[in-house]
């Protein structure tokens, strides 16, 4: 699976540039889980709720692994700091134990 997914990589950034489009990204992930679930023959209301909960889990994943420490790093930089909110948020938390 991995040799198909550089394919569809590198065929998306021969369209866009550097970088992919995230209308690209859209529309293959779309078409992707459309076809791999077989909803344009079959639409039924199980296979459309696996699809949603795929993204969801894909989301929730991603953002766990890539955003959650991309922000803790960003947090940490004198450019661009922590919300000043969360902080005293966290320090009651903290204090609270």
């Amino acid at each position: 699976m991995d040799n198909l997914i550089t394919d569809l990589v590198e065929t998306l950034r021969e369209l866009a540039g550097e970088s992919a489009q995230a209308g690209d990204l859209n529309y293959a992930i779309s078409e992707l889980l459309v076809k791999a679930l077989d909803l344009e023959s079959d639409p039924r209301y199980n296979r459309i709720n696996r699809a949603v909960g795929v993204l969801e889990c894909v989301k929730l994943e991603f953002y766990r692994r890539l955003a959650v420490p991309y922000e803790n790093s960003a947090m940490d930089k004198e450019d661009a700091g922590d919300i000043h909110a969360y902080a005293v948020f966290e320090d009651t938390m903290e204090e609270r134990g």
